[in-house]
């Protein structure tokens, strides 16, 4: 294995040749309009994407990646991973229509102006969530953009299809943003089995009737919604981390970094549910009593679940 100095020479010379053609850019010259800016932070800006900032005449918006996934699938310690990647800049467990948050007593959140508009009983509050939503992130694209960064989203996707009487007909944020900005997609997966117990344990079940063939069909409406984009199973990333998120990486035009497992808990996320340690490894499957045993083997729709995602539906 190469020593850290033998890296850093060869990251050295690597950026050395990136270098050259570009043409020279006086970034003082431009006028990003960030006040705060800490001056480390252009110290990681992407070559190309300041060389294409600063050509003259209207530049192409730069594509926002999605990551979609069901609650309890292990979602969060993928999106970390992504997280790591160099220049990205991720924004976890999005959704602007979700109410989950929303209790009939208000808390303070001074900067949420979503929450404080529906706790202020605003009229079309959905229409002006959804306003607020897409004019929040032309800022936040852009911003990223002027820091050389890629913008990457990961969906609460739990609020589109686990939660109420049925299940949402699409991604909310895709719907919202594909009009305005190229997207690029992907989703991850687990044993349905074990994501269901998971989802039980955190009391997470927000939708009626709270079966688990429900859960199934819901599933089977998330995966249908998101048909053809390229996917990533739970067990495999466990099994591979660097092949899976390398995958994934591909997928979500991102540059990858192959030390990202030292550095991806430094993270902190909303959702980390089960993971307590910075191990990525197989996870035992939680305890089931009789009556989730008599549901499994009742449900219709458990079957044609596993079919779908190539998951034994057999359970030990």
């Amino acid at each position: 294995m190469k020593n850290d100095a033998q890296k850093f020479v060869e990251y050295l010379e690597e950026a050395g040749q990136i270098l050259e053609g570009y043409p020279a850019v006086n970034f003082t010259s431009i006028d990003l309009n960030l006040k705060y800016a800490a001056p480390e932070h252009f110290d990681l800006a992407l070559f190309e994407q300041w060389s294409d900032f600063c050509e003259s005449g209207t530049q192409p918006k730069p594509p926002i990646r999605i990551v979609h996934h069901m609650s309890c699938t292990g979602g969060t310690l993928i999106s970390k991973c992504l997280a790591a990647m160099p220049n990205v800049a991720l924004l976890s467990e999005v959704h602007p229509l979700s109410r989950i948050h929303i209790d009939s007593k208000p808390i303070f959140a001074p900067s949420d102006l979503t929450y404080l508009a529906t706790h202020g009983r605003f009229p079309f509050i959905e229409e002006l969530s959804e306003k607020i939503f897409k004019a929040n992130i032309d800022v936040i694209a852009q911003h990223v953009k002027q820091l050389g960064k890629y913008l990457v989203i990961r969906e609460h996707s739990h609020s589109d299809y686990l939660v109420g009487e049925t299940p949402n007909e699409t991604s909310t944020i895709r719907n919202l943003l594909q009009d305005h900005y190229p997207t690029l997609s992907v989703l991850t997966v687990r044993h349905p089995v074990d994501s269901y117990l998971s989802l039980v344990r955190n009391g997470w079940i927000h939708f009626s009737p709270p079966t688990f063939d429900e859960y199934c069909q819901r599933y089977l409406c998330f995966l249908a919604h998101n048909e053809g984009l390229t996917s990533c199973k739970y067990e495999d990333f466990v099994a591979d981390p660097d092949s899976e998120i390398k995958r994934l990486c591909e997928a979500l035009e991102l540059p990858f970094n192959e030390d990202f497992l030292d550095v991806f808990d430094v993270n902190v996320m909303s959702g980390d549910s089960g993971r307590t340690s910075d191990t990525i490894e197989k996870r035992t499957r939680r305890d089931y009593d009789k009556k989730f045993l008599a549901e499994l083997n009742a449900s219709n729709r458990y079957p044609q679940l596993c079919e779908h995602l190539h998951y034994d539906p057999a359970v030990s």
